[in-house]
């Protein structure tokens, strides 16, 4: 079964449905979830520090420091504001009667305690946050001891991976209900370090969240149909698996398209034909295997290639500014993916972006850099509401659209998925030529555009965690990448057929 993350909405809607329709405490069932982490790894002499809010959030902490203090813990509890909501403040009572520690300040060694428990804020995050916060979080960040958030660390949101300023980089992070996207991409990825998910309830009984807002999935394999791509016959020739043009490669970055072509090819792709923007051109001292054509020729019978790649390498000089706008205007009707500068220079010139919108068949593959040029906003604020930019991109320019970068986005104009294969190896140069290549080439051999873009980025992200197991993180090629995918792909096509 695909996993899915719950939104907001449809959180609180569970929320609601459990107290009213099923008379469940879920505060009661999250604090022993937190009770039951303490007991797994610590004696009863640890010392642990509970940061508590004034919220729902800082009641599960609460209720279990209580819990803890009865079976014989002594945990000392900070709340980073007098104000309380009713729940927390009975149960901040209740500690206080078994004589728990309370402390008026944030202690200033922390890194005498073995645990802090951070209840501060919640998942219902929306607002930067104030300077005392902000002051406290990077305190905490500085200690050395274990960091354990609850349900999300205080400053991110996990739905969509935005940090406020500041946020808890935890150790563990124990999150309710239903697992969330923004724990998997950007800033989150760094911050929630091993997650622990616990359901409290069986999300099979609860009917409210399943129509509210619209599902974001993670990338994984099922429901890919990749069928198309296993070679049953063997009366076929190179035309049988389709042709991949790649434009680009200008003076100074030939190895762009190079490296594209080799990775369409080691994915499968009948042929490959590079066209450079540079006259000088030669791919045959990189792979003899690459054909190679003259601008003039690629251009002119575009709808002749299974698929095309527009951008590696392709640079933002009056030539290909007057490249790119010829493409365009042809309206060719060939699969197309379109990465690097091309974007660049579609960002420049709003007239070349209501053409490109009428592109059929598409798809934009942006980093960070590129989307906010795209969406002509800054990086930060890019990097700082991904799902936000992913359907943006995706709408506003009338494409299918990758959001590259840690915990990559895919839309797909049908769903959005995030996905969860890749890791800073993946983090240097050609790696995007690569993606792109092998994107082309599983298009080429028949796949749609949603299912060659979910595919190729999950194989991808993969090829870099098995290299990282072998090499480490530290010089991961992308020349490395192509053949790594080379075997996952196989291994995934034919390990199974006799």
């Amino acid at each position: 079964m695909v996993k899915t993350f719950l939104n907001i909405s449809q959180i609180r809607q569970i929320e609601i449905e459990a107290l009213t329709k099923y008379k469940l405490d879920l505060m009661e069932l999250a604090a022993n979830c937190i009770v039951k982490f303490v007991k797994s790894k610590y004696f009863y002499d640890a010392k642990v520090l509970v940061l508590i809010g004034g919220g729902n959030n800082g009641g599960d902490g609460t209720l279990a420091a209580v819990k803890l203090k009865k079976l014989g813990y002594n945990p000392t509890i900070y709340k980073i504001t007098n104000k309380l909501n009713p729940n927390t403040e009975m149960l901040l009572n209740e500690y206080i009667a078994l004589e728990g520690n309370i402390s008026n300040r944030l202690p200033l060694n922390l890194n005498t305690y073995d645990l802090i428990i951070d209840a501060m804020l919640g998942i219902g995050i929306n607002a930067p946050l104030d300077n005392k916060l902000i002051k406290i979080i990077n305190t905490v960040n500085n200690s050395n001891c274990c960091k354990l958030a609850i349900d999300t660390p205080t400053g991110l949101d996990p739905f969509n991976a935005k940090v406020y300023g500041s946020a808890i980089k935890a150790n563990y992070t124990i999150t309710f209900i239903g697992d969330k996207a923004g724990f998997y991409t950007g800033g989150g990825v760094d911050l929630v370090g091993q997650l622990i998910v616990e359901p409290l309830i069986n999300l099979l009984d609860f009917q409210e969240h399943k129509s509210v807002g619209h599902e974001v999935r993670a990338n994984d394999l099922i429901y890919i149909d990749y069928s198309k791509l296993v070679r049953r016959q063997n009366n076929t020739n190179k035309g049988t698996y389709g042709s991949v043009l790649i434009i680009g490669g200008n003076s100074g970055m030939h190895g762009s398209i190079c490296l594209a072509g080799r990775a369409a090819m080691l994915m499968g792709s009948g042929k490959v034909i590079l066209a450079s923007l540079d006259e000088k051109f030669n791919s045959n001292i990189f792979m003899p295997e690459l054909m190679t054509i003259s601008l003039k020729d690629a251009i002119k019978n575009l709808n002749d290639y299974s698929a095309v790649v527009i951008g590696p390498g392709f640079g933002t000089k009056i030539k290909s500014i007057k490249l790119l706008t010829k493409i365009i205007e042809q309206r060719p009707q060939s699969k197309l993916i379109f990465d690097a500068d091309a974007l660049n220079i579609i960002a420049l010139d709003k007239q070349l972006q209501e053409l490109f919108r009428l592109l059929p068949n598409k798809i934009i593959t942006p980093h960070p850099g590129e989307a906010s040029r795209l969406l002509n906003i800054t990086v930060e604020m890019v990097n700082q509401d991904r799902f936000n930019c992913l359907k943006l991109l995706a709408t506003q320019y009338n494409a299918a659209c990758l959001l590259k970068g840690a915990g990559s986005l895919i839309d797909n104009l049908n769903g959005v998925y995030v996905n969860l294969t890749g890791n800073a190896a993946l983090a240097n140069a050609g790696q995007g030529d690569t993606l792109c290549g092998m994107i082309a080439s599983l298009i080429a051999q028949g796949l749609d555009l949603s299912a060659a873009l979910r595919l190729a980025v999950y194989i991808h992200g993969k090829a870099g965690d098995n290299l990282a197991k072998t090499i480490g993180l530290n010089g991961v090629l992308a020349s490395e990448i192509g053949l790594m995918a080379r075997t996952i792909l196989n291994k995934l096509l034919y390990s199974n057929l006799k």
